[in-house]
């Protein structure tokens, strides 16, 4: 007894070929077929040698299909993301700096690295650089989850002498990529994402420790819709 399958398909170019297709490379024979069309799907019935193995080609296909619509749109969100913010390529001088490195128990501690800076700094009477960059960099390389070896740096003038745990030293000058946000520091991750896509998409490549730049930071407002954060990534060209 000859068996139908009934497709509910979209009326567009192609669309009955797409379904052959499927059929014929699963070595499947039309032995007879009707469509039933309206303006925007249709209903094809075909009489074919094999029913349960073209549901199961044409299942298959379709699944595939919302794999890669779903993957599409899983790119569309991070580059809609990315797009959010601008990247571009800095240089900064050498610089003096007042230091604290310490390994923290996560980076929602870096408070810590402050504290410990104002403490030990209060009685030496900072002439700090105007701009004053607070910087904090990340030496693990990775995104860690404890255990974060990270160091606070606020850009001073002249020279003073080092404390328990604050050492005064001269920065490198550094070429990076970066981007720039305001607003709470959740949005961290994001503007990462966007400096390390500039990265990869200019010929760039990473070319040592990321380091934030806080222009805008708590000790400076209650508010965080008003910080200011530059994420930073030292970079070179590549060979």
């Amino acid at each position: 007894m000859l068996k139908q399958i009934s497709i509910f398909a979209e009326n567009k170019k192609g669309m009955l070929q797409s379904v052959t297709g499927i059929l014929a490379r699963e070595n499947i024979n039309i032995m007879g077929s009707v469509t039933n069309d309206s303006a925007e799907y249709g209903i094809i019935r075909m009489v074919v040698s094999d029913p349960q193995r073209a549901l199961e080609a044409l299942l298959a296909e379709t699944r595939q299909r919302l794999r890669l619509l779903d993957t599409a749109r899983a790119q569309l969100r991070k580059d809609e993301s990315t797009m959010e913010y601008s990247v571009t390529l800095k240089n900064l001088p050498q610089r003096r700096a007042a230091c604290v490195r310490m390994t923290l128990p996560s980076y929602e501690a870096e408070h810590q690295l402050w504290q410990v800076m104002a403490r030990e700094t209060a009685p030496l009477s900072l002439r700090l650089e105007e701009p004053c960059l607070c910087s904090v960099t990340y030496y693990d390389g990775e995104y860690r989850e404890r255990e974060v070896d990270a160091e606070a740096q606020k850009t001073v003038r002249g020279d003073y002498p080092d404390t328990e745990h604050v050492r005064f030293r001269t920065l490198p000058a550094v070429t990076f990529a970066s981007a720039t946000f305001r607003g709470p520091y959740d949005k961290i991750r994001a503007a990462n994402a966007a400096v390390a896509a500039w990265v990869r998409d200019n010929g760039y490549a990473f070319d040592g420790p990321a380091f934030n730049i806080y222009h805008v930071n708590p000790s400076e407002t209650d508010d965080p819709e008003e910080y200011v954060t530059e994420v930073c990534y030292p970079v070179k060209k590549r060979a």
